[in-house]
């Protein structure tokens, strides 16, 4: 019973959150897509050089 009422609880926050980010998902997109692309070369370059040493 108690995990009924945590699971209605997460389902209610889960779907006001949705609700919150689903405007902003492009934007959230883009700024990740932004990161990643800014931080690739870098990560990369320090992966490789992990890998090879």
């Amino acid at each position: 019973m108690q995990k009924v009422i945590i699971d209605q609880h997460s389902s209610k926050f889960l779907s006001r959150a949705w609700q919150w980010l689903r405007p902003a998902t492009p934007f959230l997109l883009l700024g990740f897509f932004l990161l990643g692309s800014f931080f690739e070369l870098s990560y990369w370059q320090h992966f490789l050089s992990v890998l090879v040493y």
